[in-house]
């Protein structure tokens, strides 16, 4: 998976290489109050991948860690749940334990009802 990705990403540089290349032609950028004359295009258009790239990695770096943080959240409460069936399978063992010896001791009863003296 990881060779894909690298080809992928290598296509992508290479594209935006490519393309590059092909325009060199000097621009005039704009931006609020700046201005920046006779720029080669092709510059233009890199510094505007790099900061596309840029702006990718920091919305999914916090993804990232919203995420990571649901799954220790939800590791925890699946912590907490597998405590709890542990404890109430004690607590139905208990409580069947507790059914067996009075089963018992009622048929002890009926055994000794049955004795004739």
């Amino acid at each position: 998976m990881w060779a894909l990705r690298w080809i992928f990403i290598a296509i992508i540089v290479l594209g935006v290489l490519f393309i590059s290349y092909q325009n060199s032609a000097d621009v005039d950028v704009r931006f609020l109050k700046w201005s920046l004359t006779a720029i080669p295009l092709y510059f233009v258009i890199f510094f505007s991948f790099a900061i596309g790239m840029i702006s990718f990695l920091i919305i999914a770096f916090f993804n990232q860690m919203r995420h990571h943080v649901q799954v220790r959240k939800l590791r925890g409460e699946i912590n907490q749940l597998n405590k709890k069936i542990i404890e109430l399978g004690s607590v139905e063992a208990d409580v069947e334990y507790e059914n067996e010896k009075k089963d018992s001791e009622q048929e002890n009863e009926v055994d000794d009802n049955n004795i004739p003296s």
